[in-house]
């Protein structure tokens, strides 16, 4: 392989010298282009090289087969268009939301919840000393319910707000 030019290789794949002289530069070895091009054929096999007779025995065919190319490679381009308006559409009707914007919202009300929870060790020695088990219990729950009613609280809050700033 390592005898092999740059135009020899780009014709034997059926892509443009300046395809190998990038991947060249880009320090891939003529092997190791190979094997890129042809894993990108089998991910998009509209890319596929001509035939090797097209240009030599049948040039109405190879006009045929770039014109099939085109309009499917046009087909797909209007498929992720319409794709990308659907994603846009959802997002606008508040279906979906930055990664971002829920990334801050989780650290946020991890914080919140830590110091709800870290806030038990000074708020119940206090109220629960000289109490038998049977007098903590529904003391315990009741400021269980209270931390939960007020990280949910929090929650809606922040959806609130990201709700307004996609809008």
């Amino acid at each position: 392989m390592a005898g092999i030019s740059q135009a020899e290789l780009a014709r034997q794949l059926g892509v443009n010298k300046s395809t190998i002289t990038y991947h060249v530069k880009r320090g891939l070895t003529h092997a190791q282009i190979r094997e890129l091009i042809e894993a990108r054929r089998k991910e998009n096999p509209i890319a596929e090289p001509a035939s090797p007779e097209i240009g030599k025995n049948a040039p109405e065919e190879g006009v045929a087969e770039l014109r099939k190319r085109k309009l499917a490679a046009e087909i797909t381009y209007k498929n992720l268009q319409a794709e990308q308006a659907r994603v846009k559409l959802e997002k606008d009707k508040a279906r979906l939301v930055d990664m971002e914007d829920v990334n801050e919202l989780v650290v946020h009300l991890a914080s919140i919840t830590k110091g709800v929870l870290q806030a038990f060790e000074n708020k119940l020695p206090g109220k629960m000393e000289g109490l038998t088990a049977a007098e903590m219990v529904p003391m315990l729950r009741e400021e269980i319910k209270a931390a939960l009613y007020s990280i949910a609280e929090e929650s809606r809050a922040q959806i609130k707000i990201i709700s307004r700033a996609e809008q």
